[in-house]
């Protein structure tokens, strides 16, 4: 795998300011937070894993946010692609730089990324609408590495692809 963007052909200025939208799971984090999460909660509360097949019953969104409610995650370990935190430290200086994920809001908020908030998830054309709205519908280049995420692509500048793409 790597974690270096596999297409990328401008250069950029200090006047380039079309905002970096990052995907979390699996680009900047070698994880997913709901695979962080299920395994915190495991570790734990080992009975609270009986619980985990009926909140499924109910949503992927619901398991998300009931494995949030449930789970301490310390976001300071989680398992960064480091050559890619490079990367988008550089890409800082010329871009804002934003976080998304379709993991819960309870631990997204504490990565500072817009996120599935326990009713709606955010991934797909979700996530789109998301970005069009911080990005006042405007450009934006998009780093991802799933296509379940592609629907995001569709008013993006520029799509930076990280990882092997899934799904």
């Amino acid at each position: 795998m790597q974690a270096t963007p596999q297409s990328e052909s401008k250069n950029h200025s200090a006047s380039d300011n079309v905002p970096l939208f990052v995907d979390l799971d699996g680009t900047l984090l070698k994880s997913d937070l709901l695979m962080e999460c299920l395994f915190a909660l495991i570790k734990q509360s080992p009975a609270a894993q009986l619980s985990i097949p009926g909140w499924l019953m109910r949503g992927k969104t619901r398991l998300k946010r009931e494995l949030a409610q449930r789970a301490t995650i310390d976001v300071a370990r989680l398992p960064l692609q480091k050559s890619f935190v490079a990367y988008l430290r550089e890409q800082a200086k010329f871009h804002p730089v934003f976080l998304a994920t379709a993991s819960d809001a309870i631990h997204a908020a504490r990565c500072r990324c817009p996120a599935s908030n326990g009713a709606q998830n955010l991934k797909g054309n979700n996530r789109r609408q998301e970005i069009l709205e911080v990005s006042n519908g405007g450009s934006f280049d998009y780093v991802v590495d799933t296509a379940a995420n592609l629907p995001a692509w569709i008013k993006d500048r520029r799509a930076i692809l990280v990882n092997k793409l899934k799904d």
